[in-house]
């Protein structure tokens, strides 16, 4: 995968995390408990391999 292809799921990666805190919000205030729960399991996976894409297009210091 190069640079370019990376970046570009890093856009949407971080993009599915902001779109899952808006749905949790939605379920928290309509007292959706478990549909809340999953939704910020999906969410803490989607920061999770952002951080990771964040980590891999980091330059490696020698």
């Amino acid at each position: 995968m190069n640079s370019n292809d990376r970046q570009e799921q890093l856009l949407a990666v971080e993009y599915i995390a902001a779109m899952l805190s808006q749905l949790r919000l939605m379920a928290q205030a309509k007292e959706m408990t478990i549909l809340a729960y999953l939704i910020d399991m999906a969410q803490i996976e989607a920061v999770d391999a952002s951080t990771q894409l964040k980590g891999k297009a980091l330059p490696e210091v020698n």
